[in-house]
Formats: structure tokens, sequence, C-alpha cells
């Protein structure tokens, strides 16, 4: 952008002059209209914000001497210079005094103003540049504040009550609180436009709905345990509407392209029944219809009635022993996905926490039916892949993990070996390995060879000796020990780096491969100890 020079004389020619002395516009500089006086000056100053006055001394009414006084102390900002055909030491000292940089005497030479625009420019540029350090370094600091911020409220929403007290906890002032939670239910659209910076991600989203309160008081705060989680504290009167919560969901649909589940709290008495407010809204999180699309859940809002029974009974346990024994697949799937109503989770009207309990009463037949030539781990890791897929709200993962699980099961049953099949499954290896970090599934990479999940999945165990899900956390573990390592990046982010936008999640899946958790890892290599894993 161009910047803006203003010529005050009162002589017409000597104005014209200056108009065409220079080519203004390769130097970068816009030529205003010029001024009659120095009155004229300060009327056009607001609509026009000239960077630049090139002002005469002798002008009738308001004179250049007076006009420059006036700005110093008005506009420091703006570089001024002195054309004057008066070579008087006084006008030159209070030309000076007031902040004018150069003096320059008429007849003026088109070298001398080439030289003195040149220091101009100079000028112009260093203070673009220092503004533009001090705006990123005020940005930095408040990120930085923001994160600190999360940290301490996150913290609280773990620790009982009264072990910790927020310094930001004092930012919301007095009186009745509500807690509002915005949940995400899949990041991984947002954290790509981010490129997988979570911290930036976190800091836009909560500027926005900063923007969407409309100047209410609230503290705004990311869950670091849980990375998809936002929360408001306020005491708002609107809290708890619908419309309020339509205002965030319209909002936020456009940065994430994702469900979002909006929880209202009951009310609270004081801050520190923060954790109480969290654990109560969370609960009620589960009520909402497991579908892919936003849900609002208000604070006097019932229980949402289950559509129809995702059927477990004990007769299935015997079924699902004896296929298992028979090693009968189809037989298994058609129990599992089909008479238990699974795999119409989605269509009929059934809660988050119904199909959860469904999958806990499964993974708790099937895994008791893990035997030696199955892997317990990998069994147990697509377990909590499958559960986690109810929180992402993705029935068609969860299935396709089912599948998986139900073939680590019947690892002793194995497929035909073919030369095809190996190749396939060495592009497939290739692809987790530079890859690991990307939303990857057995569906996805299946549909990418063209092949049958269940089959890739049977001949991925076969060839590498770990199921496909196992593999994938392996690599991305790894990744996150390399980078916990180096000890350059926080472990929120280590969790994004390698594909997981869950700590707690990230967490969990680390302890199990590594046997401690990312914190305890970080401290013993920082002690220098060496951790096989």
């Amino acid at each position: 952008m161009a910047y803006k020079l203003l010529v005050a004389d009162d002589e017409y020619w000597a104005r014209e002059k200056l108009r065409h002395i220079l080519n203004w516009s390769q130097l970068d500089m816009e030529f205003l209209e010029p001024a009659c006086d120095g009155q004229e000056v300060l009327q056009r100053l607001q609509s026009e914000q000239p960077d630049v006055l090139l002002t005469d001394i002798n002008m009738p009414g308001l004179n250049g001497v007076e006009l420059l006084e006036q700005l110093a102390a008005e506009h420091s900002d703006m570089v001024m210079l002195v054309v004057s055909g008066y070579d008087i030491f006084d006008y030159v000292k209070k030309s000076m005094r007031s902040g004018a940089i150069n003096y320059l005497l008429k007849p003026v030479s088109k070298q001398d103003m080439t030289a003195a625009m040149s220091e101009v420019l100079k000028l112009l540029r260093q203070r673009k540049s220092n503004r533009q350090k001090q705006q990123e370094q005020q940005a930095q600091m408040e990120r930085a504040a923001s994160l600190l911020q999360d940290r301490e409220l996150s913290l609280l929403l773990e620790t009982p009550a009264g072990v910790v007290e927020p310094a930001a906890m004092s930012e919301a002032g007095e009186g009745k609180y509500y807690v509002t939670l915005l949940k995400v239910h899949n990041l991984s659209h947002a954290i790509g436009q981010f490129h997988n910076d979570i911290n930036e991600l976190s800091y836009e989203t909560k500027q926005r709905l900063r923007q969407l309160l409309d100047g209410s008081e609230a503290v705004i705060f990311n869950n670091l345990f849980h990375s998809n989680e936002f929360l408001l504290l306020t005491h708002s009167a609107h809290h708890g509407t619908m419309e309020t919560a339509r205002r965030f969901i319209d909002g936020m649909e456009s940065l994430f392209h994702a469900p979002i589940t909006v929880v209202f709290s009951q009310q609270l008495w004081a801050l520190s029944d923060i954790r109480k407010g969290y654990e109560d809204v969370v609960s009620r999180l589960w009520q909402r219809r497991f579908s892919p699309c936003h849900a609002v859940l208000l604070p006097q809002q019932p229980q949402m009635p289950e559509g129809g029974e995702l059927v477990w009974t004990k007769e299935m346990e015997k079924q699902l022993s004896s296929f298992v024994a028979s090693g009968n697949r189809d037989m298994l799937v058609r129990l599992l996905l089909d008479k238990t109503g699974l795999r119409q989770a989605d269509r009929t009207a059934h809660s988050c926490r119904s199909v959860m309990r469904l999958l806990k009463c499964i993974h708790h037949e099937l895994l008791l039916q893990c035997g030696p030539a199955a892997d317990g781990l990998a069994c147990s890791n697509l377990a909590a892949e499958a559960s986690r897929s109810v929180e992402l709200l993705e029935l068609e993962p969860l299935c396709n993990l089912e599948l998986e699980l139900i073939d680590a099961i019947l690892a002793g049953h194995t497929s035909e070996d073919t030369a095809s099949m190996k190749a396939v499954v060495q592009h497939v290896r290739k692809d987790i390995d530079e890859h690991y970090y990307e939303p990857l599934t057995l569906s996805s990479l299946a549909q990418k060879y063209i092949v049958e999940s269940s089959y890739l999945s049977r001949c991925f165990k076969q060839e590498t000796g770990e199921s496909l899900t196992t593999y994938l956390t392996n690599r991305r573990i790894e990744k996150a020990t390399e980078h916990i390592r180096e000890n350059n990046v926080g472990l929120t982010e280590i969790a994004f780096l390698v594909g997981y936008d869950d700590y707690t999640y990230f967490s969990r899946v680390f302890r199990k491969v590594v046997g401690v958790s990312p914190r305890d890892y970080r401290n013993r290599i920082l002690e220098g100890e060496e951790i096989a894993l």
C-alpha cells in the first residue's frame, strides 16, 4: 500500500512544481491534492490520513511553524518536512523542535527532493517494521497468556475443588455462573487448515467465540486434556438459550466442518464449582443422539428417549463364544453388527451413551476370547479406537474397527497368501510410515488400494505380524518419543503432530505402548534414563 504525501503551500505554482518534481508512484507514494494553508491540512487529516507532510512556512492564517507545533502534539507518527523560501535560523530551529526531519530551501532541486524522500521512506519503512514487530510481540504475549489460562483452568477440571485457585478465575467477577461446553467432535479438518498447529487453532477458536459473545463478559478456555472441548464461564442472562447455542454453532461451523455439541450447565454459585459444572455438562453430553449432526443440550432438557433397543443378552454372549471357537466370521459379524442394532445406530434415536454401553459389553466378551494366536495389545487398542469413534460420531469407522477387532480375535484362521496382496501390504506400510499423522483407517486404506477391508486386515497381520491399527499406533508412538527426546515441543502439541486430537486419549495409548505416561517418559529422558520401546 502506497504512503500518502500531502503538500501545503499558499502558492499555486509552488504546489504544482512539487506535484511534478518526482515520479511519486515510483517511490510508492500517493501525491494527495495539495492544501492551500495550514487550516485546510487540519480539516483533511481525519479523512485522508497522510503519512508525510511537506509544508511551506509563510502561509496566511495558520502558518507552517504553528501547523507543525499542533501536529507534533496530536500526530507524532506523521513524517514532516519544511519547504521554505526563508533561510532564517529561528524558522529552522522551531521546525526541527516541532518534529520536522528536514528543512529544504526554495527553489528545491530534484536532487535535494530525491535525497529528502529517500530519508523519509527509510524512516517510514523502519517505523512500519517496528510496528509489525510490536504487533507480533503483542500477539505472542496474548497467545502465551491464553495458553497459560488454558493450562490453569484445564488443571482445575482434573483437580479436586480448593486444591488450586487459578489467577484466571478472578477475570469473571462475582455472582452466579454457568459453564457452557462446545464439543467439536472431529478436529481433523480444522487442524489441517492450521498446519497441525493446535495452539493457533485454539487461539483462533477462542477469538471467534469472544466475538460471538458480542461484548458479554466471559472466561473462555480450551481444555488441554481434551483439545476438542472449549468452555465458557459466564453469568450472562442469555445463558442456556437455543438462540445462543445456534449463534455458537453457526459462527464456528465454517472453521471446523464437523458436528458441534453445545451443552449448558445448571446454575453455579461460585467459580470454585467449575469442576462440578464441567462434570455436569460432560455427563449430559453423552445423552446426545449418536449421529453426525449438531446438537444442543439445554439446562432443563429431559433425557432423550431411546429409539428401540441396542440388544445384548446372555444368549448373545454364548453365541459369540461359539462363533469365535468355530472361527465363523460371517456369523460373528452378523451377530455383533446386525443383531445388536449397531450397524443402524445412527439411523435410530440412540444416544451416544447407549452405543458406548453396547460396545463395552461386546468388547468385554470379545477380549475374553482373545486366544494365544491373537495379539492381546492389538485387540485392546482396536477396542479403544472403536470406542473413540463414538465420541467422533462416526459409525462407518466404528463398524470397520469392529470388523478389524473380529479379525484380530480370529487371528488363527488365516487367509490364502498371494504375491499381489504382499505388494499391497508393503504399499500400505509405506503409506503409514510416511503419513502416520493423518487420519488413516483400515477402511480408507482398503478403499485406496481397492481391496476388501477385512481381507486387507488379515493379510496385513500375516505379513507384518501386527494388526494394521497396532502398526499405525506403534509408528505414531515411535514418532512421539522422537519429539519428546528432542524436547522442543509441548506434549499436547506432540499429540497433534503424531495424529491424535485428544491428549488424554494419546496419553492412554502412549502408556499402553511404552509403559509410562508421556510426561513420565519426558522426565526420565531428561534425567538421562534410557527406556526401551
